[in-house]
């Protein structure tokens, strides 16, 4: 349930989340909440989205700040991942509960917005959407209604490995080229 924001900034990116119509949602200093769909909140369920099911860490716009458990904003939002230095190429989006349309901005460091609409599929849904741009400064993911972000598929050029699951040892890889997913908490 950690709210997260500037802990991957030194790995080169921040994410943000925002509300686009002022409908209620709570993002303390700008952060999206980390949803950790392995742990109920309860026995009666895993919050809302109402997974059922081991999905993992997904991002959401949380509901209210009076709730403890995780449940995503029914109104939706914007959750927005800015890359500096650009990233090599974006090529994948996860989601997840795409109960309403889905719009992703993908901007590349010459100014130009790509973007991709992704269809509403219904409660529970997954989706995962191809991106294929490069150059790539600023993700932005518009959620008309309560969709969580499973992963963000990235090609970049690292000095050490992309942070990983709590529960792995941290390791160190030589630079290079590596394209990673996933969506992991990470110490700030």
């Amino acid at each position: 349930g950690a709210y997260v924001s500037e802990q991957w900034m030194n790995k080169g990116f921040k994410v943000t989340a925002q509300e686009v119509d002022r409908s209620g949602g709570h993002m303390p200093n700008d952060a999206a909440r980390l949803f950790d769909t392995s742990k109920p909140f309860n026995a009666l369920g895993y919050g809302s989205p109402n997974l059922g099911g081991d999905f993992g860490n997904v991002l959401i716009i949380q509901d209210s700040e009076a709730s403890s458990q995780w449940k995503a904003n029914e109104a939706g939002g914007m959750i927005t991942f800015d890359f500096t230095p650009p990233v090599d190429e974006v090529f994948q989006l996860g989601l997840l509960n795409v109960v309403s349309d889905v719009v992703v901005n993908v901007t590349d460091a010459e100014g130009s917005t790509h973007i991709v609409l992704v269809t509403a599929a219904g409660a529970k849904s997954q989706k995962t959407v191809s991106v294929d741009v490069t150059n790539v400064v600023k993700v932005q993911v518009v959620m008309s209604g309560p969709t969580a972000i499973t992963h963000i598929g990235i090609c970049s050029d690292f000095e050490a490995t992309p942070p990983l699951p709590p529960s792995s040892a941290p390791s160190v890889a030589p630079a290079g080229d590596l394209c990673v997913t996933g969506v992991h908490e990470t110490g700030s």
